[in-house]
């Protein structure tokens, strides 16, 4: 991954983990690197302040619904 990617949940840049897009309790078996997307975790966004990663947990989320304006 580049450096400070844009979060596939929120599109904020300064990702700072991988998030996987099909949680890993819902696919069983080996870790595909083509379910990996960069997602916020702790400290989290600095735009938004979340935590993608962690808020979204294992549920099914649409990226889109927590998009923000860059300067929000």
């Amino acid at each position: 991954m580049e450096d400070h990617p844009v979060c596939w949940i929120c599109q904020h840049g300064g990702a700072n983990q991988v998030d996987h897009k099909i949680p890993r309790s819902k696919r069983r078996g080996r870790l595909e690197t083509w379910n990996w997307r960069p997602a916020h975790g702790p400290p989290g966004c600095p735009t938004c302040k979340r935590c993608c990663n962690q808020v979204r947990g294992t549920g099914d989320v649409a990226p889109t619904a927590w998009v923000t304006s860059p300067d929000w």
